[in-house]
């Protein structure tokens, strides 16, 4: 092609594997000449940016991904270590081209079932992100909405509400439009401290209050989060944003009417039973709420929900210092630290409002060296 004449930095920008020449070149000197069980490996696994043993015999309904792997980088077919264990290859994006445009042929009812079987493997792996893209790619829409909803709220709990809104960006109308997508979506702008839109999007999923029909395909879960107790979170939410603005008694009253309609050991009840605890807090009555809040962190604690745990620990030490205990308010945030931040990690943001918390209480004592050390230890 550059003897042709072409613009070298054109080339090279638009150069992919469906240029003739390669095509030509890759598709007669190479995988034409592999052994037919390779060539159809290597066919199919081309759907992958990421190429696993395990993931590889989800794809292909066989048991040598492993060593197919390795055998394909000794005979130089244009695939790439990404470690040095030898656990994750890619294949050369010139050939992974060549070999989706070949596949392609086949028909796409093979690449949708390929998709498929990648998708459910990182489900089953807890990459949700992967498995979206792969339903996506199978285009199964419904199955793509679906994962979102079952993992919303532990993004939303992680502060990862970029990634869920990114995913909800890509569902049509007719999916993003449910009843729990739609709280979902008034939980990131509640977080985002965008009020006036997330009432809009609860009082469109009051609208359906009475209607739990659902276009997404239903499967038994484990209730283990608010978007399973539809009802009872809307209130929380407006409980919230009452919370929000300031308006403690709004926030207990709702508190108070979801907490009738749930269990106590829910996720949805102990969710109000903090707002039960936090209201009294938010109006100054600060003696009222340091038992509660202790309580409510304690019982985070027992059903292992560390970062709810912290978040209302957190609002203990909060009490603490308001009441002028700074010991008992450094307790609670080394508390944090010690049984939250070990299960979350120390970069989850239970270690950084516990951080910021110690920060604080070093502040008021006038010891600024280590007020310096965690708050950009909370800040990071």
């Amino acid at each position: 092609s550059l003897e042709s004449g072409a613009e070298p930095e054109s080339l090279a920008a638009n150069f992919t594997g469906e240029h003739r020449f390669v095509l030509d070149y890759l598709t007669e000197e190479v995988l034409d000449r592999q052994p037919p069980q390779r060539r159809e490996f290597l066919l199919q696994t081309s759907i992958l940016d990421r190429l696993s043993g395990p993931l590889c015999d989800a794809v292909t309904s066989r048991h040598d991904g492993q060593a197919t792997l390795e055998a394909i980088e000794a005979a130089n077919l244009f695939v790439v270590p990404l470690d040095d264990t030898r656990r994750w290859w890619r294949y050369h994006h010139l050939f992974a081209d060549l070999l989706r445009v070949r596949l392609q042929h086949q028909g796409d009812h093979q690449v949708e079932e390929l998709h498929r079987r990648a998708a459910e493997w990182y489900r089953t792996q807890d990459n949700i992100d992967r498995a979206i893209h792969h339903a996506w790619a199978a285009g199964d829409g419904p199955w793509a909405a679906r994962l979102i909803e079952d993992n919303a709220d532990a993004l939303l709990l992680r502060r990862e509400g970029a990634t869920l809104q990114r995913w909800l960006d890509q569902l049509p109308a007719g999916l993003v439009n449910t009843r729990r997508l739609t709280l979902a979506r008034a939980r990131i702008a509640i977080y985002g401290g965008r009020l006036r839109e997330a009432e809009e999007l609860l009082d469109s999923a009051d609208q359906t209050r009475g209607d739990l029909t659902h276009p997404v395909e239903e499967v038994d879960e484990d209730p283990s989060g608010p978007l399973d107790d539809l009802g009872p979170t809307t209130d929380l939410l407006r409980a919230y944003v009452a919370h929000m603005r300031g308006d403690a008694q709004t926030a207990i009253d709702i508190a108070a009417r979801a907490a009738t309609e749930v269990g106590e050991g829910s996720i949805t009840g102990l969710i109000a039973r903090w707002h039960l605890a936090a209201g009294p807090w938010l109006r100054g009555d600060v003696i009222e709420a340091e038992p509660a809040l202790a309580a409510n962190a304690t019982d985070w604690r027992n059903v292992g929900q560390y970062d709810r745990a912290a978040l209302s620990a957190n609002r203990l030490g909060r009490v603490h210092r308001a009441r002028g205990n700074l010991d008992a308010a450094l307790e609670s945030y080394e508390q944090i630290l010690d049984q939250d931040a070990a299960h979350t990690g120390p970069d989850a943001p239970a270690a950084g409002v516990a951080h910021v918390g110690i920060a604080e209480v070093a502040y008021e004592r006038d010891d600024l060296a280590t007020a310096l050390v965690h708050a950009r230890l909370g800040i990071s």
